[in-house]
């Protein structure tokens, strides 16, 4: 059955305020694809504003999920045990104790969504997407914008394997309880390719590492992030013994302390085969007064050895083709090494592949500033990895360093 090219608008139920499809016991047999459509305004006095379902095979593909509550579970879609696809879709100014998606068992995709000013209650749990023993892949979404009391995404639980591959987190907040990204318990998740940029948090943790977590967190991009608490670790925050594997991550231009443990957990955390944003490696007033890159705090935390360039954060080819996404929240400017205005210079670059994506030079007259004279186009970034550290021609002459799609940014 396909629901398709619908509009479905104040809908009040139990559960599924807008939609409720379920199957038999531990069976699947039951189908449902919702395809290119509206579901709005609507309640759930339980669980799933907008989309309810347990024990089926469900697809949700292109749909616009907005201005749903609950009163108890996930205002936009609420899954239990059930085998699911949801791909370029929109959850936006849904509230409930999970504002966007809450996955419970089950298996599957999500795939290329947005999620944009989501909340939840003071009692509820995460803005956008919760994943609790699930099995499957999250990939390619954007988590942004959102200002609230709780986290953006929460993975946990003890059962399931979650791939939490290639999304962009940039520019959430919290004001009550702490992190961009928890992830709880002895799971082993895997957190990688993403980016986590301009995120502030009342007590730190772009990710917070809850419950004695063992992820494996390697291959990011944490750029800007910020603690309301500074002695808060603003990228890495544990609690309650969390101890991810934390390796091969991008980390620079961070504000105040990025790496901390709970003092009332005591743990040594293992940060080292990281890049801080400088050869030199993080400062630490005691240990590495000469670095130059963002900065540790404390004794509980291993930093070295550390990368002295950025590692590449290529994709791999099994996660592509890539979902839709805007550009502008796809890629971060890391910087330029030595520096600019050498003959010979690397650029660094984080960020996901698109095929709108351009990368531009130009040299300017160090008198006439006004005349450009084009260098070449480097690759595009469709066919460039991830995270690729572009060598400029060897040039006599001074010159400025801009990269350009929508929007330019400059790191000159």
């Amino acid at each position: 059955m396909a629901i398709d090219h619908c509009r479905i608008t104040g809908g009040v139920a139990d559960n599924g305020g807008g939609i409720f499809v379920s199957g038999g016991w531990w069976e699947w047999e039951t189908n449902l694809a919702v395809l290119s459509t509206t579901i709005d305004s609507c309640l759930s006095q339980l669980q799933g504003g907008g989309i309810y379902a347990d024990f089926c095979t469900l697809a949700v593909s292109k749909t616009i999920l907005h201005d749903l509550l609950s009163n108890g579970g996930a205002a936009g879609f609420h899954e239990n045990d059930c085998y699911i696809t949801i791909d370029s879709s929109e959850f936006t100014s849904c509230h409930g104790g999970v504002g966007g998606i809450a996955l419970y068992g089950g298996w599957g995709t999500v795939t290329g969504n947005s999620f944009h000013e989501n909340s939840t209650p003071w009692n509820g749990f995460c803005n956008d997407l919760s994943a609790n023993d699930f099995t499957g892949e999250i990939r390619g979404c954007w988590f942004h914008d959102t200002h609230a009391l709780w986290p953006s995404v929460h993975l946990g639980r003890i059962y399931g394997a979650v791939t939490f591959i290639g999304n962009v987190l940039e520019h959430n907040s919290t004001s009550d309880i702490t992190g961009t990204l928890i992830v709880n318990g002895d799971n082993d998740y895997t957190i990688s390719h993403n980016i986590f940029r301009d995120n502030r948090n009342v007590g730190g943790g772009a990710v917070y590492a809850f419950a004695y977590a063992t992820a494996i967190v390697e291959l990011n991009s944490f750029v800007g992030n910020s603690s309301d608490d500074p002695t808060r670790g603003s990228v890495l925050e544990s609690m309650n013994h969390g101890a991810p594997h934390f390796r091969d991550n991008i980390i620079a231009g961070n504000i105040g302390n990025c790496v901390s443990a709970r003092p009332e957990y005591p743990i040594i955390l293992d940060a080292r085969n990281n890049w801080w944003g400088h050869a030199s490696g993080p400062y630490h007033a005691e240990l590495n007064p000469l670095g130059q890159g963002d900065t540790l705090v404390g004794d509980s935390v291993l930093f070295e050895p550390w990368l002295t360039s950025p590692p590449d954060t290529t994709q791999p080819s099994a996660i592509h083709p890539e979902p839709e996404r805007p550009v502008a929240g796809t890629w971060d400017l890391q910087s330029v090494f030595p520096n600019p205005f050498n003959n010979s210079f690397t650029l660094s670059l984080a960020g996901l592949r698109d095929a709108r994506l351009r990368l531009r030079c130009s040299i300017f007259w160090a008198a006439e500033s006004q005349r450009s004279i084009p260098v070449r186009r480097w690759a595009d970034c469709s066919r460039s990895p991830y995270h690729r550290n572009f060598r400029a021609a060897s040039t006599s002459l001074p010159h400025t360093m801009t990269s350009s799609a929508s929007p330019s940014k400059s790191c000159c």
